[in-house]
C-alpha cells in the first residue's frame, strides 16, 4: 500500500507539473496575439466606419502620435506607387455624454488626412483626399523643384492656397462663401480671388 500511494503522488505531481508547464507556454503564446490585437483594434474600428481603409495591414508603417483612452491619433503610410492612396492620419476622440442615471461614453472618428505621393524620373506627385475620397488637391514638381518653389496645380490649387494660408483676409472669406464651386477648378492658371465684402451680398 505505502509504494501504491507513492506511486500515485508521484504521478499526481507529474500530472500537476505538466499543467503548470502547458498554462506557461500557453500565456507565453498567447500574450502577443493579444497585443498585436489591441494594437490594431483602433484601426479596425475606422475600416469598419471607412471601408477604404482595409487596404491598410500588416505591410504598412504604423505611427502613433497619441494613444490614450480619451485620444488615440496614428498615422499609417506605405511607400508603393501602386496605391490609390499612401499615406492617411486618423483621430479618434472620446466623449462623455451627461445622461440618466449614469453618463455615457460615445467615440468620434475622423479621417483627418489621405494623400497619394509618387515620384518618377520627372516629377513629384501628390493627390490629397477628403474622408470620401473626394480629390482636395492635386499637384506636382518637376524632379529636383520639390518645395523649392510653387507647385503645378492640376486641380484645386485655390483649395491649397486656402488651407497653407497663402490668401489675404478677404480672399479666404471668398473662398469660403464660394467654395463648393472653387474646390472643382482645374488647372494652374487660374485668377487671383476677389477681396470678399458686404457688397458682393447685395
Amino acid at each position: 500500500m505505502l509504494v501504491l500511494g507513492i506511486k500515485y503522488l508521484k504521478v499526481k505531481d507529474t500530472f500537476k507539473n505538466l499543467i503548470f508547464l502547458m498554462i506557461f507556454i500557453l500565456s507565453c503564446t498567447s500574450s502577443p496575439v493579444e497585443d498585436k490585437y489591441e494594437e490594431n483594434k483602433v484601426l479596425q474600428e475606422f475600416q469598419i466606419i471607412y471601408p477604404y481603409l482595409g487596404i491598410i495591414d500588416s505591410t504598412w508603417n504604423i505611427s502613433y502620435i497619441y494613444d490614450s483612452e480619451e485620444h488615440v491619433q496614428f498615422e499609417a503610410s506605405k511607400e508603393d506607387s501602386t496605391l490609390q492612396y499612401n499615406f492617411v492620419n486618423l483621430l479618434k476622440i472620446r466623449f462623455e455624454e451627461e445622461s440618466f442615471p449614469y453618463p455615457s461614453t460615445s467615440y468620434c472618428y475622423y479621417v483627418n488626412f489621405i494623400s497619394y505621393r509618387w515620384e518618377d524620373e520627372e516629377i513629384d506627385m501628390h493627390i490629397d483626399y477628403s474622408d470620401k475620397l473626394d480629390t482636395i488637391y492635386h499637384y506636382y514638381w518637376e524632379k529636383g523643384k520639390s518645395y523649392t518653389e510653387d507647385p503645378i496645380f492640376i486641380r484645386g490649387k485655390y483649395t491649397y492656397l486656402f488651407y497653407y494660408n497663402r490668401l489675404t483676409g478677404g480672399q479666404m472669406e471668398y473662398y469660403q462663401a464660394h467654395k463648393d464651386s472653387l474646390s472643382r477648378i482645374m488647372g494652374n492658371d487660374v485668377a487671383d480671388l476677389p477681396e470678399y465684402s458686404t457688397k458682393m451680398e447685395d
